[in-house]
């Protein structure tokens, strides 16, 4: 009996983890799906595009999904543009990189886009305008990668396969917890009443395998979700370990500096133990990535169902990040420019 409810309850937990998934068959249908135009002004009535057609398939190896270019929308209450090269902008950014430009790569997902906050008034443009303020003598360009659910194994494959040809002088992430998990769209649901799985025996094969020291407890709880193979080398603690060695690789040899802003309550929890924190935090530092002290600037969330940072978020954490940036020996090569 006691089995009996500990697989019910589970089955329960499935129903409820499984909603709102965005799994494989809405990637593969978003090819074909366009957003509504933008027609003027964007809440109330206005057509409103979902995340699945704003985004297409990427051709890119473990990037797995990208931004669809030129699209001008409303989504989640303001407006979203994309440029040719896919990136959340009204303009283009030329290649190769003019002279006299100095540019700042912004690396991260929806808190970086900007979700549910106007171009103008994300984290980046913010920093862009007062950056131009401190470099008079230079054009100052922030330009922003950010995609929803992205984590850091796949902003290191952009920054590799794309990124690096808009000949960035600073690289900047912006860390958030889900930054360990799987991306989005690379799961599939099979639901509570699925046939094929025994939800409590694969509880307790999780917890006979658990490493204490780097997985917590509730990432063990089976949640029904089903990931490919070929793809769980992208999500965990040794795939953010990968991911920092290759945005490191690709940026020492063009001498471009990186700062990866992370909350250390945040980072704490995402990676289960101090011990592991501890050793990210020092395997960063080997690779010459500065982490600059920061907090997460909490209490300024677009509404009490929606954790996304609003206008005022966006405006603390681009002064965090100006401040760094004058600390930091940045402030120097930026000054250069």
């Amino acid at each position: 009996m006691a089995l009996v409810v500990t697989e019910v309850s589970l089955r329960i937990r499935v129903l409820h983890s499984s909603r709102g998934v965005s799994d494989a068959d809405e990637l593969r249908r978003s090819v074909a799906r366009m957003p509504p135009p933008f027609a003027g002004r964007c809440g109330g009535e206005a057509s409103d595009a979902r995340f699945g057609e704003i985004i297409r398939p990427s051709d890119v190896p473990d990037l797995v999904y990208e931004l669809k270019p030129g699209i001008d929308t409303c989504f989640k209450g303001v407006r979203v543009q994309t440029n040719g090269a896919g990136l959340r902008a009204p303009r283009e950014y030329a290649r190769p990189k003019p002279d006299g430009t100095y540019r700042v790569l912004l690396l991260g997902d929806s808190q970086t886009f900007g979700h549910g906050v106007e171009h103008e008034e994300t984290f980046g443009q913010v920093l862009e305008r007062r950056l131009q303020e401190q470099l008079p003598l230079a054009r100052v360009e922030v330009i922003n990668s950010g995609v929803g659910g992205y984590n850091l194994y796949q902003e290191a494959v952009y920054l590799v396969h794309e990124g690096l040809s808009f000949e960035p002088d600073l690289v900047v992430i912006l860390f958030i917890g889900n930054d360990l998990e799987l991306p989005i769209f690379l799961i599939s649901t099979r639901g509570p009443l699925a046939t094929d799985r025994l939800y409590t025996g694969e509880l307790i094969a999780s917890l006979l395998r658990r490493d204490a020291t780097t997985e917590p407890l509730h990432a063990l709880v089976p949640n029904g979700l089903y990931v490919p193979r070929e793809y769980l080398h992208m999500a965990g603690v040794e795939a953010y370990r990968v991911a920092l060695r290759r945005i490191a690789d690709a940026t020492r040899e063009h001498r471009i500096p990186v700062l990866n802003f992370v909350d250390e309550g945040i980072a704490s929890l995402a990676f289960g133990s101090a011990t592991t924190r501890a050793e990210i935090r020092e395997l960063a530092r080997s690779l010459g990535i500065v982490e600059p002290p920061f907090v997460f600037p909490n209490g300024f969330e677009l509404s009490a169902d929606d954790a996304h940072l609003n206008p005022e978020g966006h405006r603390r954490l681009a002064a965090q990040m100006l401040d760094a940036l004058r600390a930091s020996e940045t402030a120097a090569h930026a000054t250069e420019h």
